[in-house]
């Protein structure tokens, strides 16, 4: 999984087919473990600060909470399931949760000091939780269920927002007037009305996905005259 929205474009969405593509059952969980096992282990030894376990599972998700030198934690496509048991770790200031297996994110309140938070692709379907988060500098969020950006509101301070295919009904007017956010990207939403990031004062970058709809033509246009650098990415196709 990438951890910086500069590489957003097209590859998160990417890394998760790819993962589809991989062998499942029981070879592949003790695969995975056992990754996961030598990861925690070499991050034990060296009391790293940053630990990525995207794509490696624990058989116990607890024993990460007396790490307390880590201060970035990778855990996305995993089968993590409860922020509970993490909560002890409180000095996390980057987390990465993506396609893992949690449902509530209310156990975010456990981690005041995020600036950077991945999660996406989640089967939760309340995200308020994420509005409590208000130091946050880099979200991103998505992937079906989301149907409400009204936390959006309450992250002052939010420069980096990736959007991937949110659920239906979702409108972006949550970030009407945002007074912070810098860089966009719109991963196969489906929006057809960008006029929103008209009234961003300090927006600077904006990519989109599945852009080729006649209506953004003129919205497009308009956001480039006024010194905002718009990127048209292609949608990824993997083969397995």
């Amino acid at each position: 999984m990438t951890h910086r929205l500069a590489t957003f474009p097209a590859l998160g969405l990417a890394a998760a087919l790819l993962m589809a593509c991989q062998a499942t059952g029981n070879t592949a969980t003790r695969a995975s473990q056992q990754l996961g096992a030598d990861r925690l282990a070499a991050c034990e030894a060296g009391a790293c600060d940053r630990l990525n376990l995207d794509g490696a599972s624990l058989r116990d998700y607890s024993v990460l909470a007396e790490m307390d030198h880590i201060t970035a934690l990778m855990i996305s496509y995993t089968d993590f399931s409860d922020l509970g048991q993490i909560a002890p770790m409180r000095q996390l200031r980057e987390l990465h949760i993506g396609s893992s297996a949690v449902t509530d994110l209310s156990g975010l309140a456990a981690f005041p000091d995020l600036t950077v938070l991945h999660a996406q692709w989640l089967p939760a379907r309340d995200h308020g939780a994420i509005g409590g988060l208000t130091g946050l500098r880099e979200l991103a969020v998505g992937g079906g269920n989301l149907t409400d950006l009204g936390f959006i509101a309450d992250l002052p301070r939010l420069e980096r927002l990736n959007l991937t295919l949110p659920g239906e009904g979702l409108t972006l007017e949550a970030l009407r007037g945002h007074p912070a956010l810098r860089t966009v990207h719109l991963d196969n939403t489906g929006l057809t009305d960008l006029s929103v990031f008209e009234t961003l004062p300090r927006l600077r970058e904006l990519s989109l996905t599945e852009f080729d709809t006649p209506a953004l033509q003129a919205q497009i246009a308009r956001l480039r005259a006024r010194g905002i650098t718009v990127t048209l990415d292609e949608p990824v196709m993997v083969v397995c």
